[in-house]
């Protein structure tokens, strides 16, 4: 298995994904607005993250259709969301 498959099962999500989410919310953090694109250029990789914690009964999604309670997040929010 190539590098980039083991990440993609690793990560569960497929690039097009986050390149739907990307285009989505026009490439900002959808919690605090952060440019996306300035924080991948400083080495900051965008983070998937479930907007309804499934812990809290967001649903999970189910393939790369089901894309409702995904969004992308700067590092820096990720690591502060709580459920």
């Amino acid at each position: 298995m190539s590098k980039k498959s083991e990440k993609m099962k690793k990560y569960g999500h497929p690039r097009n994904v986050c390149l739907i989410l990307f285009s989505r919310q026009r490439h900002k953090c959808y919690y605090c607005k952060t440019d996306l694109v300035e924080e991948a250029k400083a080495g900051r990789v965008p983070h998937i993250d479930h907007k309804v914690p499934k812990s809290l009964g967001g649903k999970r999604s189910n393939g790369w259709t089901d894309l409702f309670n995904l969004c992308l997040t700067c590092e820096w929010c990720d690591s502060i969301k709580n459920n």
